[in-house]
């Protein structure tokens, strides 16, 4: 089948799928950002993955997607419970998890 998409819509596409993957390595950099910025990234990183057809792309979706939940967890623990252990590794660690395996599921639909 001939490729229907404009050449201008696709280089758009390419555009938004790197702003979205720069931006969240910058937010992690940031104090703060990434937690403030998670309801927001991380559906951007789920549709990143999805719609990128390059592996690494995908791989490195799931990893920021992975290192912001984690930062969000470790945030939510922090602000409940102090550093109490094991709480304030393990949860960071499940939320990382859950993310990589979601955005990784949803990218290979």
């Amino acid at each position: 089948m001939l490729n229907t998409v404009p050449a201008r819509h696709h280089h758009a596409d390419l555009a938004a799928r790197a702003a979205i993957l720069g931006g969240a390595a910058f937010l992690l950099l940031t104090m703060g950002g990434a937690i403030v910025s998670a309801p927001v990234v991380l559906p951007l990183l789920a549709w990143t993955a999805v719609r990128t057809p390059s592996t690494q792309l995908r791989i490195l979706a799931a990893v920021l997607a992975a290192l912001t939940a984690a930062e969000v967890g470790w945030a939510g623990v922090y602000l409940t419970l102090g550093e109490g252990q094991p709480w304030i590794v393990a949860v960071p660690t499940l939320a990382a998890v859950v993310a990589a395996v979601v955005v990784t599921r949803l990218a290979r639909r």
